[in-house]
């Protein structure tokens, strides 16, 4: 998963805003800092289709 690779696989406190379709922007804090990062196709944590 990419956030072991950035050493960030320990978060729980990520967030998570939904915008159109998959679009998705992810964000959790390191210090004062507030990393974010864009996801258009909902790849980063996708989640099975309801109702199916």
């Amino acid at each position: 998963m990419r956030l072991d690779e950035l050493g960030f696989g320990d978060r729980t406190e990520i967030q998570r805003l939904r915008f159109t379709g998959k679009q998705r922007l992810y964000g959790f804090l390191v210090g004062n800092v507030f990393v974010l990062w864009w996801d258009p196709e909902h790849e980063v944590y996708p989640s099975p289709l309801k109702h199916t």
